[in-house]
C-alpha cells in the first residue's frame, strides 16, 4: 500500500505497517513493545534492524551500537518481460497458522505451475484466515481438453495437533492493538510466559527433577531474591521456587552465584554424563558493602569513589573471587561504584538512595533505565541530559538515577549492584531500554516514557510536560480517602485507569493488590461491580509476580479467573476482555480446556465496543474452521440433494463436508462422480429439515463475447466474511475462442470461488468458476468451465429419479438483485476437514 513500510520486528518476528513518513525512525512494535528501526524505503517484505530489549547482565562482548541512520534506498529492480499468464484453480484453504500473530495478514500469492506469483491484494484488518503459500500439484495433474494443465491443486495447511494457540494468540495481538495495549500490554510487557532463551548449550529451565546430566545448587526459595546465576560466563534464570538446576554438557563449567549483601559463590565444577553435580551455597555477610552503606547512606563516601579491596579507585577492581581468570565486577554491593560510565557522572545507581535523597531536598527522581555499553539511544539520551541547559533546570527538580544493563565486562565494571537492577527490571516489568520513570521521593511513578524524540531536540521541554503527570496523579489520588464499601469505591476507577493508560500498573502493584483485597471483602459476588473493575490489573499484579516461576506458579495465578466462570460481569466489554486474556493465557500452558471454557464464558456476553465484537467474531470464526484444510463453492442442481463442484475442490485428503446457511454444523457429503480431465465432481447430501435450499439450472447453451454474467462463491473461505460472495463481469471470449476450451471472463475471482455457478442475467447456470490467469504484469483473468461440460457430466451421473429444476426464462432487463435472490438459496460452501 501506498505510503507505508512493512516492518518487522527481531524481537518478537511479528510483522507490521507503519506511516512511511517514519523512515529511517524507531517506532515501537505493536506486538512486543521492543524498538525497532523502520527501513528508509517503502518495500514490502523489508526487515528492519534488531530491535532494542533489555538484555540480561551478561560479561560478553558486545555488539555495535545499531546506527540511527536510515538504511540505504532501494534502488529500481529492472523490469522483466511479460510472461506468459499461468491458470490456477480458485479452490481456497485454511492458511497454516501464522507463528505470531498477525493482525492484518496480506495473503500470500497464488501458485503458478512456472511464474511467479500474483498478489491476491489486501483483505479487510479482521483477515486472520489468508491462502497458505504451499501450492502442490495434483496427484494425476488436471489434464484439460487442450492437453494443457492447471498444475495446482487447492491449498492445503500443514496439519496441527492442536491451534487453538495460535488462534488465541492472534486474537491477542488484535486486542492489544485495539484496547491501546493497557491491560493486555501489561501483559505482554511483563513477558510472564517468556520462556528463558537456549544460550551457548543452556536449554531453557526444566521441570524439578528432570536434569539427568548437569548442575543442581542447594539455594533456599527464601534467599533467592535478588540473586543471580552466571554458568560459563552467561546468566541463566533463577527460578522463585522448586529445584535449581540446569542441564548442561559433559565438561567443566564455572558457576557465578551473587546475592545482595553477600560475598559471591563462585565454583568451577567438572559435569560427567548422567551426573547431576550439587554445589552448596553458603553465604558470607559481604563486610565492604556493608561498609559502604554505611558510608553511603551518612554521606561519608567521596563522590563517585569507594574503596576497594585493593586500596585503588578504577573500576573493575574490586573483591575477587576465587577464579582469578574471570575479570572481577564484583563491587561492594549495595555501595557505589568507583566511578559511573562515561557521560553520565554525577548519576546515582540506588534507587531508593535516590528517594531518600530526592525527601530531603524536596526534589524528585528521574530514572533512566538503559545499556550505557550497547544503546546508542540510551547514549544519545545521556548527551541530552549532560547539556548546561538542561543540567542546570533539571538541578532543581531532580535527583538523577541511571539502572544500567551493559553487556559487556567493562560495561558491568561501571555497575554498583547487577543483581539489583535484576531485580528492578522484573518488579517493574521493564522490557524495553531505553525507558525512563519519574517517582516522588516515595517511589510512587507517575510517568514512564520510551518515547524520546522531543528530549533528544529538547530535553527541558520534555521533561517538563513529563513532570505535569504528576498533577493529574495526586489529583486523582487525594479523591481516595478510604475503601471500606462500595460507595467509597468510586474514586478507585478513575485512578485504575489513569494507572492503565500510563502504562505504570507494575509500579502501582501493592496499590492495586490493596484495593483488590477491600473490594472482595464487601463485593465478593461482584454485585455492585467493584471486584470487576479491580480483577484485571490484580491478576496482572500477580502475573508479573511469577515471570521466573515454572508453569504451576502461574497456573495457580490464572486460576483466580475460575470463580468468574460462574460470577456474573455487569460490564459485558471487561467481560469479553478479561475470558479472552484468561484462555489465552490458559492455552499458553497447554490448558486447552481451561481456555475453552473461558472462550464459550466470553460468548455469553455480548460487547459493544467495535474491537471486541470483532476480536469474539474472529476466535469463533477460527474455533469453527481449526480442522478445515481446504474450502471451495459449490451449487445444488436437485432437490434430492445432488451438489456440483470442481474436482480439484473435493480431492486429496480429508472429508468433504457443505456448510448449509442456518445449520449449526456442516453437513456430511458423498463424491458420487468426478471428471479429472474436466475438473468436475457430483456431490450428494441429505438436506436437513428446515434448510432453505433451492436448486439452480444448468442451460445448455452458449454466452457470446461481451455477455453480462455473475459469478457466486466463497472467495478467500471465510478471511472475508462467513456470507455469500456476489460478483460481476463480462465474457472475453466464449469456449472455442481459448487454449483450454474453457470460457474466459472479465472478472475478479479467487481463491474459494472454485465450483461456484456462473449465472447469466436470467440466473441460468452458464458455466462454473474453476480457475484463474496469473504472472507479473498480467491482469487476472477467470475461467469458467462451459455449459455443455456440465450437461455431459450431469445427464451421465444424475439418477434419472432426481428432479432438475426448470431454467428461468430469459431476462429482458438486467436486474442483479433479483438474479441474487433467486441463486444465492443454491450455493453452498464446500469444505474439507481433518478428521
Amino acid at each position: 500500500m501506498a505510503g507505508e513500510i512493512i516492518c518487522r520486528c527481531d524481537s518478537c518476528t511479528a510483522r507490521f505497517k507503519i506511516d512511511a513518513k517514519f523512515a529511517g525512525r524507531k517506532a515501537k512494535c505493536p506486538k512486543c513493545t521492543a524498538v525497532v528501526l523502520v527501513p528508509g524505503t517503502a518495500v514490502a517484505g523489508s526487515t528492519t534492524s534488531t530491535s532494542t530489549v533489555v538484555p540480561p547482565s551478561t560479561p560478553a562482548t558486545a555488539a555495535p551500537p545499531p546506527s540511527r541512520t536510515a538504511p540505504p534506498k532501494a534502488t529500481a529492480a529492472p523490469v522483466a518481460a511479460a510472461a506468459p499468464a499461468a491458470i490456477t484453480p480458485t479452490a481456497s484453504a485454511s492458511a497454516p497458522p501464522p507463528r505470531r500473530p498477525a493482525v492484518a495478514a496480506t495473503p500470500p500469492a497464488l501458485p503458478q505451475p512456472t511464474e511467479p506469483p500474483v498478489s491476491l491484494g489486501e483483505p479487510s484488518p479482521a483477515a486472520i484466515f489468508t491462502v497458505s503459500d504451499g501450492p502442490k500439484n495434483h496427484a494425476d495433474g488436471v489434464a484439460l481438453a487442450t492437453g494443457s494443465s492447471s498444475g495446482s491443486a487447492p491449498y492445503t495447511r500443514k496439519k496441527s495437533a492442536n491451534n487453538l494457540p495460535v488462534i488465541l494468540a492472534a486474537v491477542g495481538a488484535l486486542v492489544l492493538l485495539a484496547l491501546g495495549g493497557t491491560i493486555f500490554g501489561g501483559l505482554y510487557v511483563a513477558g510472564v510466559f517468556d520462556s528463558a532463551p537456549t544460550k551457548n548449550g543452556l536449554a531453557s529451565r526444566p521441570k524439578s527433577g528432570q536434569v539427568k546430566t548437569g548442575v543442581l545448587i542447594n539455594w533456599t526459595p527464601a534467599e533467592r531474591k535478588g540473586g543471580s546465576v552466571t554458568i560459563d560466563g552467561k546468566p541463566v534464570p533463577l527460578p522463585a521456587i522448586g529445584d535449581v538446576e540446569y542441564p548442561l554438557a559433559a565438561g567443566q563449567h564455572e558457576i557465578l552465584l551473587r546475592r545482595r549483601g553477600y560475598e559471591p559463590i563462585d565454583a568451577t565444577v567438572t559435569v560427567t554424563d548422567g551426573q547431576r553435580v550439587s554445589v552448596a551455597t553458603e553465604w558470607k555477610p559481604d563486610e565492604i558493602a556493608l561498609a559502604a552503606n554505611g558510608l553511603a547512606a551518612n554521606g561519608l563516601a567521596s563522590e563517585g569513589t569507594t574503596p576497594n579491596s585493593t586500596g585503588t579507585n578504577s573500576p573493575g577492581t574490586g573483591s575477587s573471587t576465587s577464579n582469578s581468570s574471570r575479570p572481577s565486577t564484583s563491587f561492594p554491593i549495595g555501595g557505589a561504584a568507583p566511578t559511573g560510565p562515561p557521560g553520565f557522572d554525577g548519576y546515582l545507581q540506588d534507587l531508593d538512595a535516590a528517594a531518600k535523597q530526592a525527601t530531603a531536598e524536596g526534589k524528585f527522581v528521574l530514572a533512566l533505565f538503559g545499556s550505557t555499553d550497547s544503546d546508542e539511544l540510551t547514549l544519545e539520551l545521556g548527551e541530552a541530559f549532560n547539556t548546561p541547559e538542561f543540567k542546570d533546570w533539571a538541578r532543581s527538580y531532580f535527583v538523577m538515577v541511571l539502572i544500567d544493563f551493559p553487556r559487556t565486562t567493562n560495561g558491568l565494571n561501571y555497575v554498583e549492584d547487577t543483581a539489583r537492577n535484576m531485580v528492578l527490571r522484573d518488579d517493574y516489568s521493564i522490557r524495553q531500554i531505553p525507558m525512563v520513570t519519574l517517582f516522588d521521593g516515595k517511589l510512587q511513578a507517575y510517568h514512564t516514557t520510551t518515547d524520546f524524540e522531543q528530549a533528544l531536540e529538547d530535553p527541558v521541554a520534555a521533561a517538563t510536560e513529563w513532570q505535569k503527570h504528576k498533577a493529574k496523579r495526586d489529583e486523582l489520588f487525594s479523591a481516595i480517602k478510604t475503601v471500606n464499601s462500595a460507595a467509597e469505591f468510586a474514586p478507585i476507577i478513575p485512578a485504575l485507569d489513569w494507572i492503565r493508560e500510563a502504562s505504570l500498573i507494575p509500579y502501582y502493584r501493592p496499590q492495586v493488590e490493596s484495593w483488590y483485597n477491600a473490594a472482595a471483602s464487601y463485593d465478593a459476588d461482584n454485585q455492585n461491580g467493584c471486584l470487576e473493575v479491580i480483577f484485571e490489573p490484580y491478576l496482572v499484579t500477580k502475573l508479573i509476580g511469577t515471570r521466573r516461576s515454572d508453569a504451576r506458579d502461574k497456573k495457580a495465578v490464572l486460576d483466580l479467573t475460575k470463580p468468574w466462570l460462574n460470577r456474573q460481569f455487569i460490564d459485558p466489554n471487561r467481560a469479553v476482555q478479561t475470558h479472552l486474556m484468561a484462555a489465552q493465557l490458559y492455552s499458553a500452558l497447554e490448558n486447552e480446556t481451561e481456555a475453552e471454557n473461558h472462550l464459550k464464558r466470553a460468548n455469553s456476553y455480548k460487547p459493544t465496543k467495535t474491537e471486541l465484537v470483532e476480536a469474539l467474531r474472529q476466535v469463533n470464526l477460527m474455533l469453527t474452521n481449526r480442522n478445515v484444510l481446504s474450502t471451495g463453492t459449490g451449487f445444488l442442481i436437485s432437490e434430492a440433494g445432488y451438489v456440483m463442484t470442481n474436482n480439484h475442490v473435493i480431492e486429496g485428503e480429508g472429508k468433504v463436508v457443505v456448510r448449509i446457511p442456518g445449520q449449526p454444523d456442516p453437513v456430511p457429503a458423498e463424491v458420487i462422480a468426478r471428471d479429472e480431465m474436466r475438473d468436475m465432481a457430483l456431490l450428494k447430501l441429505t438436506i436437513p429439515e428446515g434448510a432453505n435450499l433451492t436448486p439452480v439450472a444448468i442451460v445448455d447453451s452458449s454466452v457470446g463475447r461481451g455477455a453480462s454474467v455473475a459469478a457466486f462463491g466463497f472467495p478467500l473461505g471465510d478471511a472475508l466474511g462467513t456470507g455469500l460472495k456476489f460478483t460481476t463481469g463480462f465474457v472475453s471470449t466464449p469456449p472455442e475462442g481459448t487454449d483450454n476450451n474453457m470460457i474466459l471472463l472479465d472478472m475478479r475471482v479467487n481463491p474459494g470461488n472454485s465450483g461456484g455457478p456462473l449465472v447469466d442475467s436470467s440466473g441460468n447456470v452458464v458455466g462454473m468458476i474453476t480457475a484463474k490467469t496469473g504472472g507479473f504484469g498480467v491482469d487476472s483473468y477467470g475461467f469458467a468451465l462451459p455449459t455443455s461440460d456440465l450437461m455431459k457430466f450431469v445427464d451421465t451421473h444424475l439418477p434419472a429419479d432426481a428432479a432438475r429444476p426448470a431454467p428461468e426464462p430469459e431476462a429482458t432487463t438486467t436486474a442483479w438483485d433479483k438474479v441474487d435472490k433467486r441463486v444465492s438459496p443454491g450455493v453452498l460452501m464446500i469444505l474439507k476437514i481433518d478428521e
